[in-house]
């Protein structure tokens, strides 16, 4: 994999894709990243993601609203 292939700007995070990934799919990756895990994203971005959380928790779907991050806020891991 080259590394300019998944590499996040903003953040310098460098996605580990397959190595049989389109361009278009290493595209989306970047952009699901962007939108859903990277530190640096834009207040808009992190506003968004905030209310996502809230609906995925609303709804019983705390492991999906894991996978969100929010910076500031520190990641409570419950047992069940």
């Amino acid at each position: 994999m080259h590394k300019q292939d998944g590499f996040c700007a903003r953040c310098g995070h460098y996605l580990l894709l397959p190595p049989g990934f389109t361009a278009a799919q290493k595209r989306a990756a970047t952009e699901v990243h962007a939108l859903d895990w990277c530190p640096r994203a834009c207040a808009a971005v992190i506003n968004e993601r905030q209310v996502k959380r809230r609906r995925l928790d609303l709804v019983g779907r705390e492991e999906d609203a894991s996978h969100l991050f929010i910076p500031g806020e520190k990641l409570l891991i419950s047992k069940k």
